[in-house]
């Protein structure tokens, strides 16, 4: 072997090459953008481009205001904190300065306005030393609360008791991909300006996107130096050897320093769904080596004559062939996501399956060499745990199932009829709040927002309209679908924030008429006032420049998706009925299409990387029984899990969906090392060659499943409960996929012979 005879050169070169290409992790970045999860040509987005070009949205922050005052918001404290926090926001790099949207802002221009026309509506200067006439001029106008108003302080009473706690302050992004900074430095902002009198925060689904991604980094941080430092304890509990705890390790390091440091350098950004890579590739590289490490010590002990590279010779000649096709059938696995429309889990699938073909060439080349510098007696000590030495367990186990084979086999058919039967009941759910613990701050100040106000989320609605909006028919037929739309938001999951009501209330103020709205020159004129008093870019956002559109926005609290799905498809019925033409847009209405994505996107490579496995190994053994035989472990494992889903109400997300093709790629490599083992002993019966094989490889199979449910297992430590469901199944697919090749494979294996 080359690595035996320059095991220098080839640990140099391995050293070089993963310092080289470390340089790239300086240059990674993070992005957790939502619309980074659907495909460029992705149908909501469209829609939302529109939107964004025909009204001028954009993402909103929502800096919430909160007062401990008797008065509620209304004292001269608040209002000169939120008038003072209304004009640094407008000088917050990234942020529009148009945009920024609260109470202190809805008061009339002189220079564009005629005081002798035009009735006063909130002017802040003339308001500010009398607060309860300010609170009768809000308490009229109802469309602000739920708003910039809060909803709680006894509304009911009238607006002498009325004393809401709370106000928003609205500012938007100038653009999306500088979101982290401009959060940060809101934050900045609000603590420099935090008192005793007032609780300040910001909120809104930017920040919740942004977060996420830092979210979840921060727990891995914590989690993956726990998990190897307990695989550590595990391989030294097993071999008593530190070479025998090292040599895994490097493996892993090298692994992640690769495979990240190679993104650096391509420009390729942390998705989300690359942020679980880690643990994924450190679960696969170690697995690598405890399957060559065990057939090392088995062999120290079968042949103590023999020196120590002609021992390492033999390990890899039993074992080089069983690496290559683990690695290449798990990369394959993974590859699947190549076939995916969204860059994002593309990405995860290119570099995940680069890292497992690292550690197959790291095992292959440069751990034979560090072989060759440890003495032999270093991995012949007993372990500590019997258990991980001889797990006698298992051939007991497989003497069973042949001592029982129908009562076996009818205990599998039960499994999979009762699995398929409760795979039906699996639901498709998501959302980005569901991605942050109840305890963590912005689930906090998410449940805040929604005690107080509709909801830091937006489904926008455009609308076509027939005439210009100040046709009275035409204001008609928009309060008539915005009546709609209110009766499909139940109490308690939003509100609409209705066009049409501000109208009325304009129009009356302006013309003293108990009427909704005049004919088209006097709404004309209301529209000018609305413009005036309550300001040009609130008015661009709901209706297009040539009156010819007009934009509903719908505010949710919890965004559920199969209520949002419901939602969104009886508007589109009623526009139908009606015959109005309209779209819908916003950050449900994307989050809806990149939960669909990527949940199709998961099970079309789930089919894809079943069919491409089954392949590869059909083609390596040259044989339709071998391959059906070394796929059907995790086939079993993947309807146990989706049917444990159904069972427990645990809904497919974007995270949980990820779960089928890993299991896929790593759960297969159990199989393929129970057949290589199989083919290399020669005895008398099936049967005997199954016990046989069980007892070479079983230690290694204890070991390697102790290892990945420790890998994996702690992420049900995790804050994210995402993450904590995502180690939940991988670790329970795991299990089922050791318990399928142990003793229902040895089963079918002797029945198809």
């Amino acid at each position: 072997m080359f690595s035996l005879r320059y095991p220098y050169v080839v640990v140099l070169l391995s050293v070089l090459i993963v310092g080289g290409v470390s340089m790239g992790i300086f240059n990674l970045k993070l992005k957790t953008d939502g619309r980074a999860l659907l495909s460029e040509n992705d149908f909501s987005l469209e829609i939302d481009k529109d939107i964004s070009l025909k009204f001028g949205t954009s993402d909103k922050l929502m800096v919430v205001v909160q007062s401990r005052h008797k008065d509620g918001i209304f004292n001269d404290y608040t209002f000169l904190l939120v008038n003072r926090l209304s004009n640094k926001l407008r000088e917050v790099n990234g942020i529009n300065p148009e945009k920024v949207l609260s109470l202190t802002t809805l008061q009339p221009k002189p220079k564009q306005r005629d005081f002798n026309k035009y009735p006063h509506f909130i002017n802040f200067n003339i308001l500010l030393d009398d607060f309860l006439k300010l609170k009768r001029i809000t308490y009229e106008i109802d469309f602000l609360r739920g708003f910039l108003i809060s909803l709680d302080g006894n509304f009911g009473n009238g607006p002498e008791t009325w004393a809401p706690t709370a106000t928003i302050i609205f500012a938007d992004l100038n653009n999306r991909a500088e979101a982290t900074e401009v959060i940060d430095n809101v934050k900045k902002l609000l603590k420099e300006e935090r008192d005793d009198l007032h609780v300040l925060f910001v909120s809104g689904n930017p920040v919740a996107e942004t977060a996420l991604g830092g979210y979840i980094l921060k727990d891995l941080s914590k989690l993956i130096p726990l998990s190897i430092l307990f695989m550590a304890i595990i391989f030294f509990l097993r071999y008593r050897s530190f070479p025998a705890v090292l040599l895994p390790l490097s493996e892993v390091g090298a692994c992640l320093i690769f495979v990240f440091g190679l993104m650096g350098i391509l420009g390729i950004p942390i998705y989300i769904t690359i942020i679980i890579i880690p643990v994924i590739l450190t679960a696969i590289g170690i697995s690598d080596e405890v399957h060559v490490l065990n057939c090392y010590s088995r062999l120290i002990k079968e042949h103590p004559e023999s020196d120590r590279e002609e021992l390492i010779s033999m390990t890899f000649k039993i074992m080089s062939r069983r690496v290559i096709l683990t690695s290449v059938t798990t990369s394959i696995g993974f590859s699947a996501f190549v076939f995916s429309p969204i860059l994002a889990v593309k990405y995860f699938g290119i570099f995940t399956a680069v890292g497992i073909l690292f550690c197959m060439l790291w095992t292959l080349l440069v751990i034979p060499s560090l072989l060759s510098w440890i003495p032999k007696e270093r991995f012949t000590k007993k372990a500590m745990i019997s258990g991980l030495e001889n797990p006698s367990f298992l051939s007991q186990g497989v003497q069973w199932v042949f001592d029982h084979k129908k009562q076996s086999l009818l205990i599998m058919a039960i499994y999979m009829i009762c699995s398929a039967w409760l795979t039906t009941k699996v639901e498709v759910w998501d959302s980005w709040q569901s991605g942050f613990s109840k305890n963590s701050e912005i689930r906090k100040d998410v449940d805040i927002v929604n005690k107080n106000f509709y909801g830091t989320h937006q489904l926008l609605v455009k609308v076509k309209l027939d005439d210009r909006i100040e046709n009275p028919g035409v204001l008609n037929k928009l309060e008539e679908l915005e009546s709609y739309l209110e009766t499909l938001v139940q109490s308690g999951e939003g509100g609409v924030y209705r066009f049409t009501d501000q109208i009325e209330y304009l129009y009356g103020k302006l013309y003293g008429k108990t009427g909704k709205w005049g004919n088209e020159s006097e709404n004309l004129e209301v529209l000018q006032y609305y413009g005036m008093v309550l300001g040009e870019r609130l008015l661009s956002e709901q209706v297009n420049q040539n009156s010819s559109e007009a934009l509903i926005r719908i505010f949710l609290r919890e965004p559920d998706y199969l209520k949002v799905s419901g939602l969104m498809s009886r508007i589109e019925e009623y526009s139908e009925k009606h015959q109005i033409d309209l779209e819908i847009g916003g950050d449900v209405a994307t989050s809806q299409s990149m939960i669909t994505s990527i949940v199709d996107t998961q099970l079309r490579s789930l089919i894809i990387s079943i069919a491409l496995v089954f392949l590869l190994t059909m083609i390596f053994y040259r044989s339709l029984r071998l391959a059906s035989v070394a796929i059907l472990p995790p086939v079993i494992a993947i309807v146990g899990l989706f049917a444990m889903m159904g069972a427990f109400g645990i809904p497919l997300g974007v995270a949980t969906s990820m779960f089928a093709s890993i299991i896929i790629g790593i759960g297969v490599d159990f199989s393929i090392h129970w057949i290589e083992s199989m083919k290399a002993i020669s005895f008398d019966s099936e049967e005997s060659r199954i016990l046989k094989a069980i007892k070479e490889i079983g230690p290694a199979f204890v070991l390697d499943s102790v290892i990945v449910a420790i890998a994996f297992g702690f992420l049900l430590f995790s804050a994210i409960p995402s993450n904590s469901r995502l180690g939940l199944f991988i670790i329970s697919g795991y299990l089922l996929c050791f318990l399928a090749v142990i003793f229902l494979v040895p089963l079918i294996y002797i029945r198809k012979n």
